[in-house]
Parts: C-alpha cells; sequence; structure tokens
C-alpha cells in the first residue's frame, strides 16, 4: 500500500506566525483548485494553517475524506483517551 500524489501546491510562507493570518478562504480556495479528479483523498499539512473547520464542508463538497495536520493531531489524543470527537470536523472521526 502506499500513496499516490496527485497533486500539490504550497503558499511559500516558512514563517508559522504568518500562517496563522492565511484567511479561511484561501486555504479553501487553494484546496479546491489542488485536489485532482482522481484524488482519494486531500490532505492540508501545517498546525499553524486555520483548516479545520472546513473540513466537513471541504468532504461534502469534494465527496472524498480531507485529512489535516491538527485534525489528525486531535483524533490521536481523542483516541489514546478513548473520546470521540466531532463529527463535523470529518470523517476521521467516526473511528469506533
Amino acid at each position: 500500500m502506499g500513496f499516490k500524489v496527485e497533486g500539490m501546491r504550497h503558499l511559500g510562507i516558512v514563517s508559522s506566525f504568518e500562517k496563522n493570518l492565511v484567511p479561511l478562504a484561501t486555504t479553501y480556495r487553494l484546496a479546491k483548485e489542488t485536489v485532482h479528479p482522481e484524488a482519494e483523498g486531500l490532505f492540508i499539512s501545517c498546525t499553524a494553517l486555520r483548516s479545520m473547520e472546513l473540513i466537513g464542508r471541504l468532504e461534502a463538497e469534494l465527496g472524498i475524506p480531507v485529512v489535516t495536520s491538527t485534525q489528525a493531531s486531535l483524533w490521536a489524543c481523542l483516541r489514546r483517551l478513548k473520546c470521540r470527537g466531532d463529527p463535523k470536523f470529518g470523517r476521521l472521526f467516526g473511528f469506533e
């Protein structure tokens, strides 16, 4: 099993502080522009980038799972504590 990267975009920002200032609309637009028609999922990297509130909307519109760095970190913590996350933050929180 492996992953085939179908597309990639970046903002060219190095500073975590600057990444915190990226508007949510920019993250949404880049996600929609980047996803390839054959993609089976979308990964949005960077815990400093606002993205969690877009997950449910992107999954509904794209029809594929969307995973972000922040979401995956939170999921791992909640799973370890045997707690459930809010499903509005994506399919990843549907674990048993």
